[in-house]
């Protein structure tokens, strides 16, 4: 199974708590994209037996491409014995815009949290302490943990599966909308991403609502008519056992 770092003291406690649930299963929630200025937020949840591990499950930042590509191919298409569902959810850079990039992860967060919690009662470990609650779901289930990525498998899982799937996607948009280098920055803002900016202005994923991005918005309408959406709605999907 994988080495993971020794919890801290504030970790080990939460570990405690989720481990004194009587529940068998354990929910880990991670998100990728808080950093760009283009491209999507994407967020999973892994629900599992809280005895599962995997060499693979860990954080994301940690693991090369090639080795987050296989973890990512084991969770979702060979899902392994422990692991029983996947759930992802995101938004594009518009929606983003439209009701702040906090109320889009908060949002997303609980999306799948709650769709998760549907198959099952399970503890809910949240990657950070940005969220103490979420609507609809009871106090006692979630248990925030700095880096718990690196140190809840199914934290871990969650983080290679919302990671490979963002890449994929700004490859994708990479071919969609050239001159910004997203295969390579995957929306971060490098030098080259912003002298595709400066060349050629946004595009359509940049988060317009980012003061980097906002110098470079060519057309002020495009940014007028998305301020103006009412809808916003996350593409999600199940990976069940």
């Amino acid at each position: 199974m994988a080495k993971r770092p020794a919890p801290n003291a504030k970790q080990k406690r939460v570990l405690d708590a989720v481990n004194a649930c009587a529940d068998r299963y354990v929910i880990g929630i991670d998100e990728v994209g808080c950093g760009p200025c283009a491209g999507p937020l994407v967020v999973a949840g892994v629900l599992a037996d809280k005895s599962w591990d995997h060499d693979l499950a860990r954080d994301s930042k940690k693991l090369s491409a090639k080795k987050r590509e296989k973890g990512h191919d084991t969770f979702l298409h060979h899902t392994p014995a422990g692991v029983y569902a996947v759930f992802l959810a995101s938004y594009e850079a518009h929606e983003i815009d439209n009701i702040t990039f906090r109320a889009a992860h908060y949002e997303l967060t609980r999306l799948v949290a709650t769709s998760l919690l549907t198959l099952c009662r399970a503890p809910v470990v949240l990657d950070g302490e940005l969220f103490p609650a979420l609507t609809g779901i009871p106090q006692e289930l979630i248990f925030n943990m700095v880096s718990a990525d690196a140190i809840v498998p199914t934290s871990g899982a969650a983080s290679v599966i919302a990671k490979v799937t963002r890449d994929a996607a700004m490859d994708i948009y990479d071919d969609i909308f050239p001159g910004y280098a997203f295969k390579r920055n995957k929306g971060y803002l490098t030098a080259a991403h912003l002298a595709g900016l400066k060349a050629q202005g946004a595009s359509f994923i940049h988060r317009f609502s980012y003061k980097p991005v906002q110098n470079f918005v060519v057309h002020s309408e495009a940014w007028q008519s998305r301020r103006r959406q009412i809808e916003t709605r996350a593409w999600t999907n199940w990976l069940l056992r």
